[in-house]
């Protein structure tokens, strides 16, 4: 299961009314860190927080929102720029598609809920 995050490049106004970058620096540098947060333990028990147990892939369900389940998502989750682009993507991979797509959502959901 897939997924695609977009960096919006766009420009801010100052204070005096010029436009500034928002991302500053490279956007390499960038993307690898919204990766890095994207896979922060806090994020990861947020989403396991918000997504009930019925609905979750087999391989977490009946760990609540333990250290156990934490890990057991973050192994499975894969997050990586891609190149010359302003796109970030994830996936998320398991043994039965079941429960994939809602908890790869509710993750980003609640990693893009983190930025605004």
């Amino acid at each position: 299961m897939d997924a695609r995050i977009l960096i919006n490049p766009s420009k801010a106004p100052t204070i005096i009314g010029r436009k500034r970058d928002l991302i500053q620096g490279e956007v390499a540098w960038f993307s690898r860190t919204l990766i890095l947060r994207l896979t922060n333990p806090k994020i990861l028990r947020e989403a396991l927080h918000k997504l009930p147990d019925s609905e979750r892939p087999s391989f977490l369900r009946g760990l609540g929102e333990s250290d156990k389940a934490v890990f057991r998502l973050y192994s499975r989750l894969k997050a990586q720029e891609v190149a010359r682009t302003y796109i970030i993507k994830v996936s998320i991979q398991a043994g039965e598609a079941y429960g994939l797509a809602k908890i790869l959502n509710t993750v980003l959901e609640t990693f893009l809920d983190t930025l605004e």
